[in-house]
C-alpha cells in the first residue's frame, strides 16, 4: 500500500480508571488459534468497514485500559508474537528507554522502565 493512499483518522478514545479483563479478552488469551482467527477476520474487512473500525477501536481501548493496570498479556492480545516496539524518538535520545523491544518479553522490560522513570518522577 502506497503513503498516498492512507488515509489517517482520528477517534477519541475514553478508557475507563479501573478495569478488570473482558470475557472476550479471556477467551482470547485462553484460546490462541481462535484470537488469530478473529484477527485475520478483521484485517480482511476494508478499510472504511464500520464493522473494522468498531473492531479495531475497541481493542485499542481495551489495549490501552490492560496497559493502565499492568495485564501486559491483555495488552497485546492478537499482537504477532514477535511484534517489535519502538518507543518515540525522543524518549531514545534522551536515554530514556532502548530504541527497539522485541516480543512480549522485551515489551514487558519497556513497561518495566517506563514504571521506574514514573516513579522516580513522583
Amino acid at each position: 500500500m502506497s503513503e498516498e493512499n492512507v488515509e489517517i483518522v482520528r477517534r477519541p478514545l475514553r478508557a475507563r480508571e479501573m478495569s478488570g479483563r473482558t470475557l472476550d479478552q479471556r477467551l482470547l488469551l485462553r484460546f490462541p488459534r481462535l484470537t488469530a482467527g478473529y484477527v485475520r477476520l478483521i484485517g480482511r474487512l476494508s478499510a472504511s468497514s464500520r464493522l473494522r473500525q468498531a473492531a479495531i477501536g475497541r481493542g485499542v481501548r481495551l489495549g490501552v485500559e490492560a496497559y493502565n493496570r499492568r495485564d501486559l498479556e491483555a495488552a497485546v492480545v492478537g499482537w504477532d508474537p514477535g511484534f517489535e516496539y519502538r518507543p518515540g524518538r525522543e524518549w531514545v535520545e534522551d536515554g530514556l528507554v532502548e530504541s527497539c523491544y522485541r516480543g512480549l518479553e522485551g515489551y514487558r522490560r519497556y513497561a518495566s522502565r517506563m514504571r521506574s522513570q514514573a516513579e522516580s518522577c513522583i
